[in-house]
């Protein structure tokens, strides 16, 4: 496993891609000094180290214009199964379910619902907390894979945010509750924190959000555009944006929807 050092006193271990991996700023995390090859924990500084991985991963902070390539109001959007439909289709009105990854060209956007948890399989674990859909799984990660691989714009939230990030080679905590004893420090409503990307920050910065889940992202190969108590709360990469919490139960977020409509069909 190939090493890359920051020019602190710690390093970030890669495998094939850039992984962030995010802990609460109250917890230790082992991580090697760049002068040892034993491993000890230190405490660190958790805004101080996602930026130096956004660093190291050669991200920048710039606001991309959209660059419509058609009309937003002809993006034809699709969800990879139905939970939340409803929730959804108040900003996107002609949503359709994606019944097989043979459908997933003729879409603009790909949406990612929430459900149930994620298979620990799918990032090489053992079961010990997580609540799984074998029947939904068998549906929706080829269809995720498919939009993966043909690069089209997705967005998903809690389940999904959790579940393109572990197709794409990151790993989940799977009860972050008794993982790392937040019981008391997670609220299902609540302000994001560490937020580093401008268009969550435009929309959500300042308002409460709504997160309900005992799964979390622990190492993802996105880059983290937001926390709460050291648990990633939003990533974003080529062609993706997802958030653990739930944007379609806000009480009114039609300009997010309006952005990422126009986001769908750019370039």
């Amino acid at each position: 496993m190939p090493s890359v050092h920051t020019p602190s006193e710690y390093r970030v271990e890669f495998e094939t891609e850039p992984i962030a991996v995010a802990r609460p700023v109250e917890y230790t995390r082992e991580i090697s000094p760049s002068n040892s090859s034993n491993e000890s924990q230190i405490i660190f500084d958790e805004e101080e180290f996602i930026r130096k991985v956004n660093d190291l991963m050669g991200i920048t902070q710039e606001v991309k214009e959209l660059v419509p390539i058609k009309s937003p109001e002809e993006a034809k959007v699709g969800t990879t199964y139905i939970d939340f439909i409803s929730s959804f289709r108040k900003y996107f009105p002609n949503i359709k379910v994606i019944k097989s990854p043979n459908e997933v060209e003729s879409y603009d956007l790909i949406i990612v619902p929430g459900g149930e948890d994620i298979s620990p399989s799918l990032y090489g674990e053992k079961n010990n907390y997580s609540y799984i859909n074998p029947y939904r799984d068998n549906i929706e990660i080829p269809i995720v894979n498919q939009a993966i691989h043909l690069q089209k714009k997705i967005f998903g939230s809690c389940r999904g945010h959790q579940l393109i990030n572990v197709l794409l080679g990151g790993k989940l905590y799977q009860d972050f509750v008794d993982e790392l004893g937040m019981d008391k420090m997670h609220s299902v409503s609540h302000n994001l924190e560490n937020i580093t990307d401008p268009t969550i920050g435009k929309y959500f910065g300042d308002i409460s959000v709504v997160s309900m889940h005992h799964q979390a992202v622990k190492r993802t190969p996105l880059r983290i555009t937001s926390t709460y108590k050291g648990i990633v709360e939003s990533t974003t990469g080529k062609n993706i944006i997802t958030t653990q919490f739930h944007p379609e139960f806000a009480d009114d977020s039609k300009e997010f929807f309006n952005y990422i409509r126009s986001w769908s069909v750019s370039k």
